[in-house]
């Protein structure tokens, strides 16, 4: 076979060849010198140095491994703790707005109730006021017809005990200065603005002392019996007795209709009233152009024609009240029931009159 063949050729072991054997005339060991002990020393100085370099830096990594666990522990503590946070204050949150959802339900509750109760009470407040004017009317309207004048006995009405002033509708307050007051002549509610600046006394209820009315009562009821005395008084005064006593010889199912026009030809729309206390005419300060301007434009844009607050000084007041979106017929009940009352003082004064001349 050629030396290319491709089978494999068996392995021949050679031999070991003998070793010689130590003489004994040979030297044992050669001592090594100083110069060799000196690198030897270095040698082992350099590896223990390496090992010593080798522990620091497996020391090092292990002591930053261990600050990089510290590290990602504290990540983690300080996560859970802002999670916590979180959350704690979340809680908080949510526990704040249910207390203020359940004191706001409360409080609405609470408001929805008294708001019922005061409607309640107003509703009845105006159901006894209907009732004491119905019977004030049919007893009134029983004496004219029997024509007895001792028979009219007018007792004062009721006070009523509303939320709001019930001319201007402001809400009585005491933090807001707001007193209620009582008109004598109607027995409603009223605020110190919408009261008359002049106190009236009331005959037909046997009051002989000044008492406080409304304004609305001061201009319908007693407009010309003294007082506040106005630019055409007499005249006024002249047409409300003329038509008081044509209404006295009218029937009592024509006196409302007549008392209206009465009252509203009789009224002045534009001049206000002035105090009981006579001023001279010199020490009187003249109206400037701007008052004559502003009480002009606000008798070109009042509503009603008849003057509501004729004492008022404020104008912002004067047409806030005078523009207020009332009922027209309120007003002419109110007047129809003033007038009646009126009509029963005329029927009362001609007994008081025979009455003291029989027994002087």
């Amino acid at each position: 076979m050629g030396f290319f063949s491709r089978r494999k050729q068996p392995v021949v072991e050679a031999p070991p060849l003998p070793r010689p054997e130590p003489s004994a005339a040979a030297p044992s060991a050669v001592e090594p010198s100083a110069r060799e002990l000196r690198k030897q020393a270095k040698k082992e100085e350099k590896a223990r140095a390496r090992a010593a370099k080798r522990a620091m830096k497996e020391l090092k990594q292990a002591a930053a491994k261990a600050r990089k666990q510290r590290r990602r522990e504290e990540r983690a503590m300080r996560r859970q703790r802002q999670t916590l946070r979180r959350l704690q204050k979340r809680i908080g949150k949510d526990h704040k707005r249910l207390v203020r959802q359940r004191k706001k339900a409360a409080k609405r509750l609470r408001q929805q109730e008294e708001r019922a109760a005061q409607e309640q009470r107003d509703a009845e407040a105006a159901a006894t006021a209907r009732a004491a004017t119905t019977e004030l009317r049919r007893s009134v309207s029983q004496a004219v017809a029997a024509g007895d004048a001792t028979a009219v006995t007018l007792t004062p009405p009721k006070f009523q005990e509303l939320a709001h002033c019930s001319s201007c509708h402001v809400k009585f307050h005491r933090l807001s200065l707001t007193t209620r007051h009582h008109c004598r002549n109607c027995g409603g509610s009223f605020c110190g603005k919408c009261l008359s600046a002049v106190k009236r006394p009331i005959p037909w209820f046997k009051m002989a002392k000044p008492q406080k009315v409304c304004y609305a009562c001061d201009v319908t009821v007693f407009n010309g019996m003294g007082g506040a005395s106005r630019s055409r008084s007499r005249a006024a005064t002249a047409s409300t007795a003329s038509s008081a006593s044509t209404s006295s010889l009218m029937p009592l199912e024509r006196m409302p209709n007549d008392v209206r026009s009465a009252s509203q030809s009789s009224l002045p729309v534009s001049e206000s009233p002035e105090m009981d206390v006579p001023v001279d005419a010199s020490r009187r300060r003249p109206r400037s152009r701007r008052a004559q301007t502003s009480s002009s434009s606000s008798k070109k844009t009042s509503r009603w024609a008849l003057p509501i607050r004729p004492l008022l000084r404020r104008k912002s007041s004067a047409d806030r009240l005078r523009n207020r979106s009332l009922d027209l017929e309120i007003q002419l009940e109110k007047t129809e029931m003033l007038a009646r009352q009126r009509h029963a003082q005329t029927l009362v004064a001609p007994s008081r009159s025979l009455q003291v001349a029989q027994f002087p």
